[in-house]
């Protein structure tokens, strides 16, 4: 059950991730421009991300005695490829932000899709579909809680 603890420790801290990343965007200085205040929020999120993702491990592995050795280009490459696109889906919130979107209604479209991108690998595939479906086969319009219920 220890699984469960970070499972809910992850749904905590990105269920007020958008909040947080919100305030610090409309907190920052930026003479003006919102654009620039994106960017000065995204940079101190690189600096956490930096502080947490690498910091931390190279602590943790320094008081394991863990090897030096051992890493793969494989096991390197989708890592630098998930952090890569880790740090894509904050950017994206950031704009999603600067774009006029609320957090609570941002975060609500972000995480549950985190749910059904992870759920299959043809997401992309699937919402087209889906859609399709709903506006060809069904009226989408008489019930359009039924989209959502789709991908559940």
């Amino acid at each position: 059950m220890t699984w469960l603890v970070f499972a809910l420790l992850t749904v905590v801290s990105w269920g007020v991730y958008g909040v947080f990343l919100h305030t610090g965007q409309t907190s920052m200085g930026s003479g003006g421009d919102p654009a620039i205040a994106r960017y000065k929020a995204f940079l101190f999120v690189g600096l956490a991300y930096f502080l947490t993702a690498v910091l931390a491990p190279l602590l943790l592995l320094m008081l394991k005695g863990a090897a030096w050795s051992g890493y793969t280009a494989k096991g390197m490459t989708w890592s630098l490829i998930a952090g890569i696109v880790g740090a894509v889906g904050a950017f994206g919130v950031l704009l999603a932000f600067g774009a006029g979107g609320k957090p609570g209604v941002v975060m609500s479209i972000v995480l549950p899709a985190l749910r059904w991108s992870t759920r299959s690998t043809l997401f992309i595939c699937i919402l087209p579909r889906a859609v399709c479906r709903k506006f060809l086969f069904r009226s989408f319009w008489a019930s359009p809680w039924r989209l959502w219920a789709d991908f559940w």
